[in-house]
């Protein structure tokens, strides 16, 4: 699952009530975290698509679409 820096932010603001200025705080404190274990653990300097068998962006799809998409390829997947 991935989605813009600014839509992560925004969700955030509504989920747990915070201003824009702590939910931007939050999202780059993720953002930081992730990448330092990315690096730690796996050597990976960059996150890139391509490390992932499946990518779901929630800046252009509704919660509803992004959960048919996984659904949809985790059934390919078994049923394989």
């Amino acid at each position: 699952m991935t989605a813009s820096p600014s839509t992560r932010a925004e969700r955030l603001m509504t989920e747990r009530n915070l201003d824009r200025r702590e939910a931007d705080r939050l999202v780059k404190a993720e953002d930081a975290g992730r990448a330092a274990y990315l690096k730690r653990f796996h050597g990976i300097d960059h996150e890139l698509p391509t490390h992932f068998d499946l990518v779901v962006n929630t800046d252009v799809l509704t919660v509803v679409d992004a959960v048919n998409v996984i659904v949809t390829a985790a059934y390919a997947t078994a049923a394989e």
